[in-house]
């Protein structure tokens, strides 16, 4: 009996103090608000909405679990960083680089990741449900991944950063607006011409008529006299 108690207790000592080791660290918060520099640092299960953390410094930070719904993290640093299970919806990741970070299940509906850099990023099981996908830098390992893609903006499987397709479309729209150019060029002379023409057959008309009324005058005249 004793010893079902010790373990009793050992257990529950256990679990009385799991939440504060998976806590976030309360130093590292303070830090983070006042000068957006927190590397490596443990902000597990952290509640940082309405922060501003634009061009923040959180390379390697652990945010598992994070509540990051609505934050401003343009040009952030998050290489490395781990946000697994973490809600980043309707967030503005514009412009950030998530090279290497663990995004594991994570929420990213709404989101703005345009321009991101997601090259090596754990995407497993993350939603990005109606987020923008424009210009997200991803490599064959992110492409691979089990990501939900479904109702993202910008995305059809193949990335739009590459340059060469972008000069290939320019080259085609040239293409395109200088074949307009020409057909409108050539529809423009043919309109002229066709002016032209009839302005020609009409001036031969009215001089045929005088010439015919000259004409019946002159013969009018020699038959009074």
């Amino acid at each position: 009996m004793k010893k079902f108690a010790c373990l009793f207790i050992i257990s529950f000592l256990l679990l009385m103090q799991a939440p504060v080791s998976w806590a976030a660290n309360a130093k590292d918060v303070a830090k983070l608000k006042k000068t957006k520099k927190c590397p490596k640092c443990n902000l597990t299960g952290a509640n940082l909405r309405g922060i501003n953390l634009s061009r923040a410094r959180l390379n390697g930070a652990n945010l598992s679990g994070a509540k990051l719904r609505g934050v401003n993290l343009r040009a952030a640093n998050l290489s490395g960083a781990n946000l697994s299970g973490a809600d980043l919806s309707s967030s503005n990741l514009r412009g950030a680089n998530l090279r290497g970070a663990n995004l594991r299940r994570a929420r990213l509906r709404s989101c703005n990741l345009r321009g991101a850099n997601l090259n090596s990023a754990n995407l497993n099981g993350a939603d990005f449900r109606r987020a923008n996908l424009r210009g997200v830098k991803m490599n064959k390992s992110t492409k691979k991944a089990a990501a939900n893609f479904n109702g993202a903006k910008g995305y059809k499987g193949k990335t739009s950063t590459k340059k060469k397709k972008s000069r290939k479309s320019r080259k085609s729209r040239k293409s395109r607006k200088s074949r307009k150019s020409r057909k409108s060029k050539k529809s423009r002379k043919s309109k002229r011409t066709k002016r032209s023409k009839r302005t020609k057959r009409k001036r031969t008309k009215r001089s045929s008529k005088k010439r015919r009324t000259k004409k019946r005058r002159s013969t009018r005249k020699r038959r009074r006299r």
